[in-house]
């Protein structure tokens, strides 16, 4: 008997932990660890896409941005469909041999047809790998269909000879970057703005190259520090909100994974927030010792106030 979306919901794990500060120290090295390894999170460490309780806060989010404009969060334009196709069949072929309890697919002469459990949509889908019908929520394409039924945001990377270059991306938990602008740059650009990124990573492109050639993906993880766990700061985005006292660590994890027999880079991006309340005490240390060893112009371009963070964190320890 099918479970209800209801109840599949209630039964997902709680979030996965990941405390992604090395050595005691700030850094934007790639930090590039093998697909599956273990983190102390058990079988999520092991997925691509991880689903957990808070599923319907990011599929919630993920609509919200599409009412604001949706072609800022929204970027197939500048991909080629047969490139396109490749990465939807991948992330469909992936959803359905890594979740069977949540994605169910039935594949005729004429069409395919995969059910989404956690959202309760029915997505019917060409041999082309094209969207065969509408839908309650107006999809652009099949990938964008995709990517609202997981938490991870998606971006795609053209790697070949000549470099790498972003063509595509469902980017709806933006940390103040803008999907739109940064389409067709390579990894260079792309992190042009992030502060010591050149020094730490000579050759970006050389690194996606090499993965790009292997069989295997790999994961890493990106962090920085809010007042406030909104998933969405767009920099274009009209929402604001008032400063908060509050801290959470914004941690990313993200998975480089090459696509088969192609020259497509699948790169997921799910963002967690941590509340430093709930760091344990060598937790709390090291992030101090992190802040501390930030640069001027990464604590300007983290937005983050150094006296501030130190002070809550040293709170923190005596209490």
């Amino acid at each position: 008997m099918k479970m209800t979306t209801k109840v599949l919901i209630k039964k997902l794990p709680t979030s996965a932990h990941y405390f992604p500060i090395s050595g005691d120290r700030y850094s934007t090295r790639a930090g590039l660890a093998r697909f599956g390894t273990d983190f102390g999170n058990g079988q999520l460490d092991t997925q691509l896409f991880q689903f957990d309780k808070t599923f319907t806060d990011y599929r919630n989010n993920k609509l919200a941005v599409r009412k604001t404009e949706i072609n800022d969060y929204v970027c197939t334009d500048k991909i080629d469909n047969k490139s396109l196709a490749e990465a939807t069949q991948f992330i469909l072929q992936h959803l359905c041999n890594e979740h069977p309890d949540k994605f169910l697919l039935q594949k005729s002469s004429k069409q395919i047809t995969l059910d989404c459990l956690l959202t309760d949509e029915q997505i019917i889908i060409n041999d082309d790998y094209n969207l065969a019908t509408q839908h309650r929520t107006e999809y652009k394409n099949l990938f964008d269909a995709l990517a609202l039924q997981v938490q991870e945001d998606i971006c795609l990377m053209q790697i070949n000879s000549s470099g790498t270059k972003l063509i595509a991306a469902h980017l709806c938990a933006a940390n103040h970057w803008s999907a739109r602008d940064k389409l067709l740059m390579d990894m260079r650009y792309l992190h042009q703005h992030v502060p010591g990124f050149t020094d730490d990573n000579k050759e970006p492109e050389k690194l996606l190259q090499g993965i790009s050639r292997k069989t295997e993906a790999y994961v890493r993880f990106a962090w920085g520090l809010c007042d406030q766990a909104i998933l969405n700061q767009h920099p274009h985005t009209s929402l604001k909100s008032e400063s908060s006292d509050d801290l959470f660590m914004r941690i990313e994890r993200q998975v480089i994974w090459p696509i088969p027999d192609s020259d497509i880079l699948l790169f997921t991006i799910r963002t967690y927030f941590q509340d430093y309340t709930e760091l344990k005490t060598s937790e709390i240390i090291s992030l101090g010792s992190a802040v501390s060893s930030m640069s001027k112009e990464t604590l300007e371009y983290k937005n983050i106030d150094k006296e501030a963070v130190i002070k809550k964190l040293k709170i923190m320890r005596q209490n």
